[in-house]
């Protein structure tokens, strides 16, 4: 059995977060629009069975991705919408969350194993981390009691000092990102 690839992508929706330093200022150059055409490309290159994406604009799936993807859940978080997406040829359910969540959850099955994935953004500030962890429980709640394990995608906003307490109280591990993943270059 191949390995299942997740990718997750805060696409900065535009509407709320401004442009990076390093955009066109002419909207007529680089627009929203193209923004996400992009983001959408990049992804299909990629070719991950599981994608997660914070601040889209709406709940909608987005068209690109929709030829390939199923939009699993859609869910309005602090800024703009979380998506959950999942190849067709995967058997992916969507598994109801709490409001207490801004993301979407699915149990995604590859062969005769299966995993639950939840795509989320968690609340942003230095002062939220008592709710991030009040949104994690609820995520760790969620999960269908006999699907091991949970794979978490997003934007989780926690803080380095938050993380070790949240693995613990939790019983979770880490997967570290080294790179740039707020400002990577295409």
């Amino acid at each position: 059995m191949q390995p299942l690839r997740a990718m997750t992508w805060n696409v900065s929706h535009a509407d709320v977060i401004p442009v990076s330093a390093r955009a066109p200022l002419d909207r007529h150059v680089w627009s929203i629009e193209e923004n996400l055409a992009a983001v959408q490309a990049y992804v299909l290159r990629q070719r991950p069975d599981v994608v997660a994406l914070q601040e889209c604009p709406a709940s909608s799936a987005l068209d690109k991705l929709s030829v390939d993807f199923d939009l699993l859940g859609a869910n309005r978080s602090h800024c703009g919408f979380v998506h959950l997406y999942a190849r067709r040829e995967l058997d992916a359910t969507p598994v109801e969350l709490g409001r207490d969540v801004q993301g979407a959850m699915a149990v995604v099955r590859a062969g005769a194993k299966s995993l639950a994935v939840v795509a989320v953004h968690l609340a942003p500030g230095s002062d939220s981390a008592s709710r991030r962890k009040e949104q994690v429980h609820a995520i760790i709640k969620a999960k269908p009691e006999r699907e091991r394990p949970l794979v978490v995608l997003g934007d989780m906003n926690v803080r380095d000092e938050e993380m070790q307490a949240l693995r613990d109280r939790f019983s979770l591990e880490e997967a570290v990102y080294h790179g740039l993943s707020w400002d990577c270059l295409l």
